[in-house]
């Protein structure tokens, strides 16, 4: 069974409530970001005309 984006996120939040160190505050980051990730994906997939990131490279040129 798969969860959807929204129990990922609410999961996170839930163990954040309680996190006390670091490799909970990790988890905490996973659930988050792919909650995040996959909300993102699904909204991407359904555009009309779905882009790419052609040359990006992740740096702002001035």
């Amino acid at each position: 069974m798969s969860s959807t984006p929204r129990e990922l996120v609410e999961c996170a939040a839930e163990l954040l409530k309680r996190a006390l160190d670091e490799p909970q505050y990790r988890a905490v980051c996973s659930r988050a970001y792919y909650g995040a990730f996959h909300a993102a994906n699904t909204f991407h997939n359904a555009l009309s005309a779905p882009g790419s990131v052609g040359t990006a490279r992740g740096v702002i040129s001035s």
